[in-house]
């Protein structure tokens, strides 16, 4: 059972990029948006798609609103692929994975940056 999870949310994760790259709203071109995960549930009725989109807090939170007024596009689109019984309700939810990465890698510079003191002297 696992593996077919695993397999539909491969394929969500594919179909989904596939769907927002075709999408025809302009607002949307400005930003760049990846699907990070897809996580459905067992029996295959909801799906947290997690998105990373590369842009300031306030121009994210406008992209993931755009996504989530296109789930009915997206979820057709879905349907038209899955062979499942349930095609998954969509929800978006930011991923800052991306966001922490960088943040992690800064405070590891700050650190390197830093003149090595004598401690034994």
């Amino acid at each position: 059972m696992a593996y077919k999870i695993d397999r539909a949310n491969e394929i969500i994760k594919n179909e989904i990029s596939s769907l927002i790259s075709r999408m025809k709203d302009p607002r949307l071109s400005e930003y760049v948006i990846s699907i990070v995960r897809v996580k459905t549930t067992p029996d295959m009725k909801y799906a947290k798609v997690l998105v990373s989109i590369m842009a300031d807090e306030s121009k994210q939170q406008e992209a993931l609103g755009i996504l989530v007024n296109a789930r009915g596009y997206i979820r057709k689109g879905l349907s038209s692929v899955l062979t499942t019984k349930f095609t998954p309700e969509i929800i978006f939810e930011l991923d800052d994975s991306i966001n922490y990465a960088m943040h992690i890698d800064e405070v590891l510079r700050k650190i390197n940056e830093q003149p090595e003191s004598d401690s034994g002297e």
